[in-house]
């Protein structure tokens, strides 16, 4: 039997309310106003914390293609589809940061958190109809990445004495900063203030922890992903501490990487200047830097949506005796037709299957959630699953950073939960489906890292950069051939990573 559907994407530390929004952005409206079409079908395969998305195969590549000609023959599109997400980006943030603000001074009605939940929800989906365009551009095949590559391959990169996985990394990085830069920046100007008053984190001041607790509260919730935990006190000790670490003051190390960014924005100019880019170009690197920035705007304000919503849900969680994961298995229209009052929440138990293995099936004006072994047999019947040779142990991806080395070798450590983030020690390799932002603190722990999905442009990919931290990302099949514990080699030349032997 022939089976429509395949595994696009897998992320980790995941829930059903959270992706829904997503889902609905592809049915949207403005998606089909923007674009001219819309997606017929979507899965969400949720198992514990782990999702699969899961497309029917023909429309998700084809859409993807669809759009990359869009891109191609419409130099105004991409700029069409960026101011949408801006524009409605800023209305949400507004939105959350106003709802929280009350919130926390304790005068909202409960009809009037109703109505902010809601709001919030429609928000999301209208951020996600143009801020997935790039990653159905990427997912859908590859298309820019594939396509900047190819630019840089047809130059004479002696000129530049750089190798293409160098240049690609360079030319690629978003010219924008986002809130978690902002938090960064937060972070640092504390160090800062410690550093000069004297103070040791082990022994704040509550001067100290006053100022820690409102960067907090500003930026915190770009961390908190799908469904948290939220950014504590502990965690900005961590990122501080690290920075008070180093042979060099906060405010120095602040300003050297700010300079060392704007010394990025001159290099891609300059590197395009030497390389001869034409015009045309010069407009795909533009669109690869625009995609890394949407992308990782849209994370901060989807973690910002799921923050203020679940902190909201508290108050309704208590009323109906539940608790916030188990409203994080509902729909967004289970969720809005019980805060309009239309009909009640699923009951307990069918919410505590779901949290073990369901399978949410979205359709423009219809909504089905499967579990337990009818959804696995809806899996089994309709999805497609590569095979993969166990016995292989060499894997091929795309650099996305080479960190300064040939190869590095270390112990996996596997992450795809928050609660996987501590496992993870200096010198070890991390291995996941994608990297978000709650993994940074263990990204930059490990020697190097390496995700199944994600283009030049993933947060994986961004981060790594930052950090100048060796990074492999596209390795079809890692999640099911490396485990916990193999001794591995990332190789930055070959763009492979391989299992060594014991």
């Amino acid at each position: 039997m022939i089976k429509q559907y395949c595994i696009v994407n897998t992320e980790p530390n995941c829930n059903i309310l959270g992706l829904h929004p997503i889902i609905r952005g592809f049915f949207h409206k403005d998606l089909e106003r923007l674009t001219g079409r819309i997606l017929k079908t979507f899965v969400y395969q949720v198992e514990g914390e782990v999702m699969n998305a899961i497309a029917e195969k023909e429309s998700w590549f084809d859409f993807g293609d669809y759009l990359w000609q869009k891109i191609n023959n419409d130099h105004q599109f991409a700029e069409q589809v960026k101011d949408h997400l801006l524009k409605n980006g800023q209305s949400l943030y507004l939105l959350c940061n106003e709802t929280l603000g009350e919130f926390k001074s304790g005068q909202m009605t409960e009809e009037k958190i109703k109505e902010s939940i809601l709001k919030i929800l429609e928000l999301f989906s209208t951020i996600c109809t143009s801020g997935m365009v790039g990653p159905f551009v990427e997912l859908g095949g590859g298309g820019m990445s594939n396509k900047i590559a190819e630019i840089i391959r047809n130059k004479n990169l002696s000129v530049v004495e750089m190798s293409a996985n160098e240049c690609l990394s360079i030319l690629t990085t978003p010219r924008n900063t986002t809130w978690t830069e902002d938090l960064k920046v937060e972070l640092y100007l504390i160090a800062d203030w410690l550093f000069e008053q004297g103070e040791k984190l082990d022994n704040l001041s509550d001067d100290g922890k006053k100022i820690i607790l409102q960067a907090i509260e500003k930026y915190g919730w770009v961390f908190y992903g799908y469904k948290g935990p939220e950014y504590n006190i502990n965690n900005a000790k961590e990122e501080i501490s690290h920075i008070l670490s180093q042979n060099l003051k906060p405010s120095e190390q602040l300003k050297i990487i700010k300079n060392n960014f704007q010394e990025l924005l001159q290099k891609q100019t300059k590197i395009m200047e030497q390389l001869g880019f034409s015009e045309d170009e010069k407009y795909f690197v533009t669109i690869a830097q625009d995609f890394g920035y949407t992308k990782a705007y849209r994370a901060n304000l989807m973690a910002l949506a799921c923050f203020t919503i679940n902190k909201l849900l508290a108050v309704f969680a208590k009323k109906e005796s539940y608790s916030i994961r188990q409203f994080g298995m509902c729909a967004v229209s289970e969720l809005q037709a019980y805060l309009k009052n239309e009909l009640p929440l699923p009951k307990a138990d069918i919410l505590n299957q779901r949290l073990n293995y369901a399978l949410l099936i979205s359709e423009k004006d219809s909504d089905k959630i499967l579990v337990g072994e009818e959804a696995k047999q809806w899996m089994k019947d309709n999805v497609e699953v590569e095979e993969v040779d166990l016995e292989l142990t060499e894997f091929a991806g795309t650099v996305a950073c080479g960190g300064g080395v040939k190869q590095v070798q270390g112990i996996v450590k596997i992450v795809m939960s928050n609660q996987d983030i501590n496992k993870v020690e200096a010198g070890d390799i991390l291995l996941s489906s994608n990297t978000t932002p709650d993994h940074v603190p263990a990204m930059r722990r490990s020697a190097a890292i390496v995700t199944q999905t994600g283009g030049l442009t993933c947060h994986a990919a961004i981060v790594s950069r930052e950090l100048n931290k060796p990074c492999l990302i596209g390795v079809k099949h890692l999640l099911q051939v490396f485990k916990d514990g193999d001794r591995v080699e990332v190789d930055l030349e070959a763009g492979i990573v391989r299992k060594l032997s014991c």
